[in-house]
C-alpha cells in the first residue's frame, strides 16, 4: 500500500485548523529510502542511548511541513495469544518531534491518526 496524506489537522490545544501540517501514513515498505533514513535518524536522536531493544515499526505516521518530516509515530502490528484465542493488536512507538518544532502540537495529529483513530 502506498502513502496516504491528510491535511488541515486540528491543533489539539486551540482546536484551530493547522493548515501547514500534512499527515502522511505509510507502511514500512512504502516509505522512500531517504525518508526512512530521516525517520531512523529522528528515532536514534531521541532513543539511541536507551538500552532497550526496540522492534521496527510496520507503519509510520508522519507530520510534514513542506517536505520536512517534523514528527513521527511508529505503528506496531503484532499477533498474540490470549488463552486459546489469537488476537491482532497494535501499538505505537518512537513518538518524537524535531527539537526545534516541539511544544507546537505537531506530534498530536500524527498520534491521533494512529490505529483506531485513522480517517
Amino acid at each position: 500500500m502506498g502513502e496516504e496524506c491528510y491535511s488541515n489537522c486540528k491543533d489539539p490545544v486551540t482546536d484551530e485548523i493547522m493548515t501547514d501540517l500534512e499527515i502522511r501514513i505509510s507502511s514500512l515498505k512504502g516509505v522512500p529510502p531517504a525518508t526512512l533514513a530521516v525517520l531512523d535518524e529522528m528515532f536514534e536522536r531521541e532513543f539511541g542511548g536507551d538500552p532497550c531493544v526496540y522492534s521496527d515499526a510496520d507503519w509510520f505516521v508522519m507530520g510534514v511541513l513542506g517536505e520536512l518530516v517534523v514528527s513521527r509515530v511508529g505503528i506496531l502490528k503484532r499477533v498474540i495469544s490470549v488463552g486459546d484465542e489469537v488476537v491482532i493488536v497494535g501499538g505505537i512507538s518512537g513518538v518524537t518531534t524535531l527539537p526545534s518544532y516541539r511544544r507546537r502540537g505537531y506530534a498530536a495529529p500524527p498520534t491521533a491518526a494512529s490505529p483506531g483513530n485513522a480517517p
